[in-house]
Order: C-alpha cells, then structure tokens, then sequence
C-alpha cells in the first residue's frame, strides 16, 4: 500500500464500525450529541428543565403568576485523547499478506475500544459510588449457589427495584457484569430454561448477552475492581449516560529516515452521567457453582 492509494475516509469507517461491534460499556450509553463535538477541547451544553409545579384549579378563580422556567446546565466535554502510531518496513508490508490492513484495524480497534470502556465504566462507577443506589456500598455480596449467597436472578430483581425507585424508564436497562456473575446465569433456569431459541443459544453456544429481570445483559472483563477481590456491577439505563466520539485525524505516510510506512490515528472522546439517580451499582465476589 502506498501513500498515494491511502484512502483515509475508507480507513475511518472501518475503525467506528469496529468499535461499535466491540464496546461494552459503550453499547449502554446515548449518543445524542455526538454530532455536535469539534475536536478535543470542545463542549456541549446540555441543558436539562427543572420541575413543573403542578396546582389545584378553582372555577371563577385567577391562575397563578407563570413559573419561570429553569434549565440546569450540564456540560459534555471532550476532554480524552487517545492516538495509535504504527511502523511497518516495506519490505514486511511487500511479503505481508494482502488482508494486513484488516487485521490491523482490528487489533487498533480493540485496543481502542478497551480504553475507552474503562474510561465510561470509571465514570459511571465514580458517579453512583456511596450513593443510595451503591447496593453494597463497600460490602461486597457472594453471588453464586452456596449458602447465604445471591443468586444472580435475585440481585438484578433487587437492582432493577432500586431503578424502580427512582423513576427510571424500563426500556433500554442494562447490566454490565464480570464472568463469573454470567457464568451464574448458566445454572438459573429463570436465563437458560425457558426452551426457547435464545436460551438454548446461550446456555450452549456461549453468547454473553441475555435478556433478564428487565435488562439486557452484557459481560465484560472489564468491569471495575473493588475492594479486594471483587468486582462492581453497573446498571442503569441509556438515558442516563451520553458519550461522544470522535476521529480527529488518520493518516498513512513514508517515515523520512526508514524505507517504512507509518500509519496514525487521533480519537478524541468524552462523556457524562446527565442522571446519576438512574444508575445502580452492586460489589459482588464469586460464589459457589454447586
């Protein structure tokens, strides 16, 4: 491949499109702004309307003086930078294989995706720590089959009670959690044993994702560490985060000191819990199997 067939706009489409396919914590999260950011550094106003008072109506009596109406300003800032820059020989890159370039993509890809899941997880978790909606608030509970352990059915009742609570909307819940919570779906028939397509799918063929207790269901190893060695389950609903990202540059050329191409990328990001009482968090430890 040589400079003069580099097609950047092609390169950066298959990066997003990789991405997409690879998040975690970034399948969970809005996009509404993300047309609006232009390059790290730049912000959105999100503006939120406060409460409408409500009152009793009496027949041949004046209208209350009009509210004035508040909006809280939230602000999304662009403020990650995350680059990739690669050196490939051209004599590698003449005996390479003729899908390098896709194979390339996907590690660039993966490596991107990854960080950035740990920068939306971090942000969901440091909103709703030591909230009323931590569940656990630094005692972890055992899931799994043991005595005195939570089955994971029972805690995405008990987190989905605590959305509930708050007036969360039902659609688009979800549930981030580590392998050994998934690996506990396996042995509840209220995920796998219902005989249908997807719960034959998941109890054998692996897929992490299910639908339960009013959520989808994604696993991650990613998820964020707590004490010990525990791991913390996020919930909550695609309202509640927005996220925006972003390729500010790509581009391929010959380096000035070698025979060898190098190819680089700029992607900038942000995000912002806009509702952080529609989050729900749970420390958990891996519990018994039988």
């Amino acid at each position: 491949m040589s400079v003069e067939t580099f097609i950047p706009a092609l390169w950066a489409a298959d990066l997003l499109e990789s991405l997409r396919d690879e998040h975690r914590y970034g399948n969970c999260v809005n996009r509404d702004y993300q047309g609006e950011i232009k390059g790290m550094g730049s912000s959105v106003v999100i503006n939120t309307p406060g409460p409408v008072t409500v009152r009793n109506y009496s027949r041949n009596t004046a209208l209350a003086t009009p509210d004035t109406l508040v909006m809280a300003d939230q602000i999304l800032t662009i403020d990650q930078g995350k680059y990739f820059r690669t050196m490939i020989d051209n004599v590698d890159k003449v005996q390479a294989r003729a899908d390098l370039r896709a194979a390339f993509m996907r590690e660039a890809a993966d490596a991107i995706a990854d960080t950035m899941d740990d920068f939306i997880s971090a942000l969901i978790n440091t909103a709703v720590d030591g909230t009323a909606n931590d569940l656990t608030n630094g005692t972890p509970l055992t899931v799994g089959q043991g005595a005195g352990e939570i089955d994971m059915y029972g805690l995405l009742v008990k987190m989905g009670k605590v959305l509930d609570e708050s007036n969360t909307p039902k659609n688009g819940r979800w549930i981030v959690v580590p392998a050994f919570a998934e690996a506990q779906t396996r042995l509840d028939n209220r995920f796998v044993g219902f005989g249908t397509t997807p719960s034959q799918s998941r109890a054998f063929s692996g897929k992490p994702i299910a639908e339960a207790a009013g959520f989808t269901l994604y696993m991650s190893n990613r998820t964020p560490a707590g004490g010990s060695s525990s791991k913390v389950i996020l919930g909550g609903y695609k309202g509640a985060v927005t996220f925006a990202e972003q390729i500010e540059e790509m581009r391929a050329f010959q380096h000035p000191d070698y025979f060898a191409e190098v190819m680089q990328e700029l992607h900038v990001y942000g995000g912002k819990v806009t509702r952080p009482s529609n989050i729900v968090a749970a420390e958990v430890l891996e519990g018994e199997y039988y």
